[in-house]
């Protein structure tokens, strides 16, 4: 048995391989050795147990959660906790692969829902001919060896913002392991949105956001940040206290 638990699931297509591990309480999803992508509780799918995801949900605080594009899917636990905790949420979520779509349903337990439309296709071809506005546009595109380049391609965060409504949110999973966020992600966001934002989780992820609007002050969004927090079952305070804006 591996470290991350009981094979369950072990597939490749033309992306790579593809696990799935189960350790009794939780299930894995893997894109290679010792590689862990996404997680649920079996108890409980809707709760997010990755900090970045958490952090991820910062968006909340800045955006109506009525209409959102997930890009990435992954075994969907960002989309399950939305659709678990999000009254009337209605969202598309991108997926490239269709075995990880597959195996998402299969074992991580994500809903079968008309508030959700899974859209098998690469994400930059999807939002270069989408045609829909969005008040949350999530980015999560990740391989086993880290982020896929097109998050950090203009002409993809230009895509983003045009998808967005006039006070969207754009909420991206940047995964630098740095003590300052890296400064090639922050000019490519600054050329295309006016006011950026970042958190950075004790797992070494960097959070990054942007929107044409400013942003509330962390202070201003502190008892929505309560609300939240009691609602989605982890502190989303302890998020917001490392938020801060870009200049």
């Amino acid at each position: 048995m591996s470290s991350l638990g009981h094979l369950l699931f072990s597939g490749q297509d033309e992306a790579g391989e593809v696990q799935v591990y189960d350790n009794g309480a939780r299930r894995l999803l893997a894109f290679g050795p010792g590689d862990e992508q996404s997680a649920c509780l079996k108890s409980e799918p809707g709760l997010l147990l990755f900090e970045y995801t958490q952090a991820m949900m910062l968006g909340l605080l800045f955006a109506s959660p009525r209409k959102v594009l997930c890009l990435g899917l992954g075994a969907g636990s960002l989309v399950t906790a939305l659709l678990s905790h999000c009254k009337g949420v209605k969202i598309t979520a991108v997926e490239l692969r269709p075995l990880v779509f597959e195996l998402a349903q299969r074992y991580f337990y994500l809903p079968r829902s008309k508030n959700l439309q899974i859209q098998i296709e690469d994400a930059a071809t999807f939002i270069s001919q989408d045609s829909s506005h969005y008040d949350l546009i999530f980015c999560d595109l990740y391989t086993a060896t880290g982020a896929a380049p097109v998050q950090n391609e203009l002409d993809f965060l230009s895509a983003c913002r045009a998808r967005l409504k006039p006070e969207g949110l754009f909420v991206i999973n940047s995964w630098r392991q740095e003590k300052l966020p890296n400064q090639a992600d922050l000019d490519q966001l600054k050329q295309v949105f006016p006011s950026l934002g970042a958190c950075l989780t004790s797992e070494g992820n960097w959070v990054l956001m942007g929107r044409r609007l400013p942003f509330s002050l962390p202070a201003q969004v502190k008892d929505p940040a309560q609300q939240w927090s009691r609602q989605l079952g982890f502190s989303l305070i302890k998020h917001l206290r490392n938020f801060k804006q870009i200049d």
